[in-house]
């Protein structure tokens, strides 16, 4: 059976840098993360935004469903409740491994964000 792609990645640096990065604390990773991201950011030119953008439009692309029907929905349903719920927006960041530990969810199927948390479709978990 071949491996995948990301098993290829780990295996590269069997016993290496990655298992210092594996027993590095949140805050250390975070800011290492950070820089990374920081000077690979000024390797970037427009053209390489704009394939990432088409190669990975579903997650930048703008909604198929019209905001005034998104809109329209939520009224139908905060109408629905009786006024002792109070209606709030919950934020789609989430701390790392959230949906992990309370749904099982695999990391692999998250999308996970350099600031040690993560973007969530559904912010009610």
């Amino acid at each position: 059976m071949q491996k995948k792609i990301s098993e290829k990645s780990f295996d590269e640096f069997k016993n290496e840098p990655i298992e210092k990065l594996l027993n590095m604390s949140d805050r250390n990773l975070n800011t290492l993360l950070l820089e990374l991201f920081n000077r690979r950011s000024k390797n970037i030119i427009p053209k390489d935004v704009y394939q990432k953008y088409n190669d990975f439009y579903e997650f930048f692309g703008p909604s198929k469903e019209s905001l005034r029907n998104i809109i329209e929905l939520d009224n139908l349903f905060l109408n629905c409740l009786p006024e002792k719920y109070e209606a709030i927006e919950l934020s789609p960041i989430t701390p790392f491994g959230a949906n992990t530990c309370i749904t099982k969810l695999s990391q692999k199927n998250i999308l996970s964000t350099a600031k040690n948390s993560k973007v969530c479709s559904d912010a009610t978990i």
